[in-house]
């Protein structure tokens, strides 16, 4: 029971980080000060009611380096120091904002890796509305994937890997994911069928 009630609890970061991101990210791209400063001060104030002990280790720093992101700091020190899961957040709101096309195929591979991770994790662990919220927050990464043509690959894993998480038949998407993104497929749906094999 301990070992599901911490899987719980690591969807439930992983929402909340999923979300902050999603949020920055809009709030960067609109171009509004006004939005920002309104952005950083409520990520203050949720920065502030955080325990550091009994925070997820990497979430209070996270959330700094998103605060300073919103402020046009530079943190790339700051973020360089972040777990992987957290930095790999992080480079992707930079280049959802910053249309780093160079950086592009590294980024790329971090964003597929954490969809894999926290899908995996929302299956396993979640509850059904952990499911659905996770579903919404990779609905937003799916909409912004499609904006761009470099990353209509990625829309597409990232669109599989939601209406698998809704209960739904995603195969007709999958069969078109090539090379790597169809890798990370296989891993996402080899890992869930061993892992309820061994119930």
């Amino acid at each position: 029971m301990k070992k599901d009630q911490d899987g719980r609890v690591r969807v439930n970061v992983a929402l909340q980080v999923a979300g902050i991101a999603a949020q920055v990210t809009a709030a960067l791209r609109s171009g509004s000060q006004d939005r920002c400063s309104e952005l950083e001060s409520k990520l203050a104030l949720a920065q502030s009611q955080l325990h550091p002990l009994e925070a997820p280790p990497g979430l209070i720093p996270f959330i700094d380096v998103m605060r300073g992101l919103l402020r046009r700091d530079d943190v790339s020190a700051r973020a360089g120091g972040l777990p992987p899961s957290y930095r790999a957040t992080y480079e992707q709101v930079v280049d959802s904002t910053q249309h780093k096309e160079d950086e592009g195929e590294l980024t790329v591979r971090q964003v597929m890796d954490q969809v894999a991770h926290n899908a995996i994790m929302t299956m396993e662990h979640g509850t059904l509305d952990q499911r659905q919220q996770m579903a919404n927050v990779l609905f937003k990464m799916e909409q912004e994937a499609e904006q761009r043509p470099h990353l209509i690959a990625l829309a597409d894993l990232v669109k599989a890997t939601r209406i698998l998480l809704e209960g739904g038949d995603p195969s007709s998407i999958a069969e078109q994911l090539k090379g790597p993104f169809r890798e990370k497929w296989e891993h996402i749906v080899d890992t869930l069928e061993i892992r309820q094999s061994d119930v």
